[in-house]
């Protein structure tokens, strides 16, 4: 299971497109409840981050873990590098496309996860 990088951060299991999402349950932070990816949480102001183990990733990993068939970290991150964070569509901000974004408002980085998601420009 990915570590959370902030105790602000909530990792839930969206169902129908077979992915993990983050977002941010701190009430004072200007992105609560927004999906938020590691670029954000480690520019975030409000972060507070997890010191030693991650008791609340791994207690849940021992009970409700899904294994997830898709997309590993270093595929996700070539495709990033190597086409998303060079086009025009891409928000670096809030790592959305803006070609995905109706049907998908989701970072890239947990859509890519998902081996049925792809480019549509058809770059990856």
């Amino acid at each position: 299971m990915d570590k959370r990088l902030c105790v602000w951060q909530n990792v839930m299991l969206e169902t129908r497109l077979n992915i993990r999402i983050s977002r941010c349950v701190n009430r004072q932070c200007k992105i609560y409840l927004n999906p938020v990816h590691k670029e954000v949480c480690e520019s975030c102001p409000s972060r507070v981050p997890i010191e030693g183990k991650d008791e609340i990733t791994e207690s849940i990993a021992d009970t409700v873990y899904v294994e997830l068939d898709g997309r590993q970290d270093e595929g996700v991150e070539h495709i990033l590098s190597n086409h998303c964070k060079k086009c025009e569509h891409y928000d670096k901000k809030d790592g959305l496309c803006a070609m995905l974004t109706c049907e998908y408002p989701l970072p890239m980085r947990d859509l890519m996860r998902n081996l049925s998601i792809h480019c549509p420009l058809e770059l990856w």
